[in-house]
């Protein structure tokens, strides 16, 4: 009778007090709050085995993902005594899509709340609709300096690493020694929100208006245009100017400033949205938490590729629906009759030359 309040990781298993009020209001049966913690642990483990076992299962699902989805990359790390240390995957179309997508790619750690906790280890990417692209996901320990160099250095074997490749992410400590171990050839560029959360902590009671000034110093597209907002930026605090820059980086968050493309990815936004998109699922036995990772990632494709199919334009959906707002801006634009003099009078200058 609980087994259905806990089989939709979408909506993610019915807390103990939950069950003892619908075991209350639809069976009139009064339970105590061990008895509906004992019933919830039992339907798990009726469902996907318990906690423990959920591990032993990891390698039939890497063998099952590799007999269907060729192409797919897996690696599964133990310890003395067969004791679980980590697990990484990358499924076989997540590798082939990553060559068409733009190469910035978003990593992020989030905790798992499962009885053994842990960490889930993501990295993703952004495609030409805007939508997240998963690159690979990784279970592991806590965020550690290891733990990291492990995901990175599984992930530069999935997918490689291209020309101009940048990792955008927030500031833990784990990510820039991973990065710069295993990726010491691609730019990695800070999150603008957390780094805006670090300033809050650090300068503690700055105003509001702090926030659009430094996002407008990070958007900024030329020098003169970040000097102007980091002005503003002193007029707060004139020690702000000085932890960007020097405990910082203006490389490292500063659009002005970056050596490589960040293709306007100033966020790790879609790190995050995954790990929102897993907040119920995480509190699922490990097994059942990597196969639903799966089959999310089953369906997106498949809803995406149906829209490819009934695109009739080179651009994708989003930036054609893009093009055809501007365009329809610019038609109702009016030019200038200087303008006109001018652009008339450098057609004849090329037209003599």
């Amino acid at each position: 009778m609980v087994k259905h309040k806990c089989i939709d990781p979408t909506v993610g298993m019915s807390k103990p007090k939950e069950i003892r009020n619908y075991m209350q209001m639809d069976y009139g049966v009064s339970m105590s709050y061990k008895k509906a913690w004992w019933s919830r642990e039992e339907a798990l483990m009726s469902l996907y085995d318990n906690s423990k076992d959920s591990y032993k299962f990891l390698p039939k699902l890497r063998y099952m993902i590799e007999t269907k989805n060729p192409g797919s990359f897996f690696d599964l790390v133990t310890g003395d005594g067969g004791v679980f240390v980590s697990f990484f995957m990358s499924l076989g179309p997540w590798r082939t899509g990553w060559k068409y997508v733009r190469p910035v790619i978003i990593v992020d750690g989030t905790h798992l709340k499962n009885y053994y906790k842990g960490t889930l280890y993501t990295a993703c990417a952004m495609d030409g609709n805007k939508q997240i692209f998963p690159l690979a996901y990784s279970l592991g320990p806590s965020e550690s300096n290891e733990a990291w160099i492990y995901f990175f250095e599984k992930l530069k074997d999935a997918i490689g690493e291209r020309e101009q490749q940048v990792f955008v992410s927030d500031r833990h400590a784990g990510i820039i020694n991973g990065l710069k171990t295993v990726f010491p050839n691609c730019d990695h560029g800070f999150c603008m929100f957390h780094l805006h959360g670090n300033l809050k902590t650090i300068f503690k009671g700055i105003m509001k208006e702090v926030k659009w000034k430094f996002y407008g110093a990070a958007k900024a597209y030329t020098q003169r245009e970040f000097e102007s907002f980091m002005v503003m930026l002193d007029a707060e605090n004139p020690e702000i100017r000085r932890y960007l820059a020097n405990d910082v980086g203006y490389q490292r968050w500063a659009r002005c400033m970056f050596r490589a493309k960040r293709y306007g990815i100033m966020t790790n936004n879609n790190a995050e949205s995954l790990n929102a998109l897993n907040v119920k699922v995480r509190q699922f036995p490990v097994s059942k938490l990597m196969d639903w990772l799966r089959e999310r990632s089953m369906r997106w494709f498949y809803e995406r590729r149906e829209v490819a199919a009934n695109t009739q334009t080179i651009l994708t959906k989003e930036y054609q629906a893009r093009a055809e707002k501007y365009t329809s801006y610019a038609v109702r634009m009016l030019v200038s009759v200087y303008l006109k003099r001018n652009l008339l009078k450098m057609s004849t200058i090329d037209v003599n030359c």
